[in-house]
């Protein structure tokens, strides 16, 4: 499925959740999903489908799936690695913007 903003996803974007957690760093775009860095996941590429991303805005891919989501629809391209919330908590994008709505302080 392609996705409007699919043109504008480029290296080095950071992929964050719905729910403002980072999930990765885009390696690329690869038969519809987003491949992210192995060093943002744990050693292996770990792919998401175009079709999850909200936006993209600032720099920051926005997913429309919470954190918790994105567990059941990442696939890796070796052991078994997933995305987890960075004990930092949720990272505010460079737009403002977490899931099309202004997050609120």
């Amino acid at each position: 499925m392609h996705h409007p903003d699919a043109h504008k996803i480029e290296e080095k974007m950071q992929v964050v959740s719905a729910d403002g957690y980072p999930i990765g760093i885009v390696d690329g775009i690869e038969d519809g999903r987003i491949k992210m860095t192995r060093e943002s996941g744990g050693g292996v590429h770990r792919f998401l489908p175009v079709e999850t991303v909200n936006h993209v805005r600032g720099g920051v891919v926005m997913l429309k799936m919470s954190s918790e989501e994105v567990q059941s629809r990442i696939e890796t391209d070796g052991p078994a690695a997933t995305a987890s919330r960075a004990s930092s908590g949720p990272v505010a994008a460079e737009a403002g913007m977490l899931g099309g709505q202004r997050r609120e302080s």
